[in-house]
């Protein structure tokens, strides 16, 4: 009954008491990415593995994913120091799992961007509790 109850809002008189039953599901998902970056290796011109201008620094980022669900639209982006560049900038190549990409960044899943001095892999949807994702790359301190 429109306006038949308490402060004229609407009403409904019968003896059914308005109960109802209904089910759902839901879906919770709890996930977490962790990126853990360590030095692989560095090697300078002379040799050894002095940091110095000239070497090369090969970083090595580990992606892993854990809980329940999927991670989606995962993209790792690491800045780097502006003493480093990537080898070869746009003309270098980041590896994610073996598979080594190019840093040009419209022709697969990775970029680097030597105006911002950053790389960009795009992982897209990571299951939990899939195997870890190896990023790698290689730098050169100036």
């Amino acid at each position: 009954v429109n306006g038949g109850g308490d402060s004229s809002t609407d009403a409904v008189y019968g003896s059914a008491a308005a109960n109802a039953d209904d089910t759902a599901t839901f879906l919770v998902s709890a996930i977490q990415v962790t990126i853990v970056k360590a030095i692989s290796s560095i090697t300078d011109q002379f040799g050894t593995s002095q940091p110095i201008p000239g070497a090369e620094v090969v970083y090595s980022l580990t992606v892993t994913v854990t809980g329940t669900g999927d991670a989606k639209n995962v993209t790792v982006t690491d800045p780097l120091p502006d003493e480093l560049l990537l080898k070869d900038g746009t003309g270098g190549t980041i590896t994610v799992d073996g598979v080594v990409l190019t840093a040009v960044g419209n022709d697969d899943d990775a970029a680097y961007d030597a105006n911002t001095n950053t790389v960009t892999v795009q992982l897209n949807t990571v299951t939990a509790g899939s195997d870890d994702i190896e990023i790698s790359f290689t730098t050169e301190i100036q």
